[in-house]
């Protein structure tokens, strides 16, 4: 049943919040690896299983624990892929957090800007900006189009940015692949919305509730997979809340080489929310074999192997850089190939341990 609550926690209402999900709080489990084979759901079950066995513990069941924990440090690693990319991740930092922390949207810009000035120091295949680093439309303010181009064509290297896109009226959340000269040459447009924070559901509703309703300006949700081409390695992005989302994170994966996730952690500054986040990330790495580069506005950002590891890593709430190499891998995990499947089989399997479970109980009395 909690299983089962989770996985609709985690879809349902306003395509689900699953940042409470059991596996999530697992990063430094034993049986981490499971991941790459059940998924999310499947590390869940264990972690049940594992507090079951332990909350009735006896010689046979202690038996049973430790022969689970054994057959899970002999589950294999991910294998190691082949080549890489040199990337600089630019945490350009906010000149102020919390709700209001792009009332001055180009002043982040100009942080940004600056701050890869400043550590941009030798050659990258690319140059990584977080979510909302460009929080106004370029195609609005020449003046930022031009410092983009100056800067893209001064470090001679391409730039992969966070940036609000404008169209027909509606704001856009958007990873822009900006080539050597400045030009735009991929776009990917944010599928997995965060409800009450990009779109008002219920909007008429909402309204009548919270005078706060009326302040959000719906985004508008893009509907194509977009990776963007590094030195000839497809990279796929993944901004923000869409990393809690089980179907948009395996379906980048397989469509690409290695993952960058783009993030805004300034509303949530002075919470554990960034730390959080980390951790989901080092789970998606694992679950579908693809090393990961997690850049935030104002931290943590981070290089994480294939594997969960964390290579290098930035503080909270101040200007810094990462200079790191991502590494690729083509390997394709039982869990991404299964996808939704592997929920149904974790459900169906732990139903019929609960059922076996409760005629012994029955017997018993």
């Amino acid at each position: 049943m909690l299983l089962t609550m989770e996985l609709l926690r985690a879809s349902f209402p306003f395509g689900g919040f699953g940042w409470t999900r059991i596996a999530f709080s697992q990063v430094q489990s034993p049986a981490l690896s499971i991941v790459s084979y059940g998924g999310v759901l499947a590390l869940s079950a264990a972690t049940l299983v594992f507090a079951l066995l332990l909350s009735e513990i006896s010689l046979r069941k202690l038996t049973a624990l430790i022969t689970i924990l054994i057959a899970f440090f002999l589950l294999p690693a991910n294998p190691q892929g082949s080549g890489s990319i040199k990337l600089l991740a630019i945490q350009g930092n906010t000149p102020s957090i919390g709700l209001n922390f792009n009332s001055r949207a180009k002043a982040v810009f100009n942080l940004h800007r600056d701050a890869t000035y400043k550590f941009a120091d030798q050659g990258y295949n690319a140059i990584i900006w977080p979510e909302n680093a460009i929080d106004i439309d370029p195609a609005s303010y020449p003046e930022v189009a031009q410092d983009i181009k100056d800067l893209n064509l001064k470090t001679g290297t391409p730039l992969i940015a966070g940036v609000v896109l404008t169209r027909n009226g509606s704001p856009e959340n958007a990873s822009v692949f900006y080539d050597k000269s400045g030009e735009a040459k991929s776009t990917y447009i944010k599928r997995g919305l965060t409800p009450f924070g990009e779109y008002i559901p219920l909007r008429k509703i909402a309204e009548l509730v919270s005078p706060y309703a009326k302040s959000v300006i719906d985004f508008k949700a893009g509907d194509q997979l977009q990776t963007h081409l590094i030195a000839d390695s497809q990279v796929g992005p993944i901004i923000c809340y869409e990393i809690i989302n089980d179907q948009l994170v395996r379906e980048m994966a397989q469509g690409s080489q290695a993952l960058i996730v783009q993030t805004n952690s300034a509303t949530f500054a002075g919470t554990a929310e960034s730390r959080q986040q980390l951790a989901i990330t080092r789970i998606r790495a694992v679950e579908n074999s693809r090393a990961v580069l997690s850049v935030s506005t104002v931290g943590i950002s981070a290089f994480i192997d294939n594997n969960g590891r964390v290579v290098a890593q930035t503080k909270e709430d101040e200007q810094a850089a990462l200079v790191g190499e991502l590494e690729l891998n083509n390997h394709s995990t039982w869990a991404s190939n299964l996808g939704a499947l592997a929920n149904i089989l974790v459900l169906a399997l732990t139903a019929s341990l609960a059922i076996r479970r409760s005629r012994k109980v029955i017997r018993f009395e």
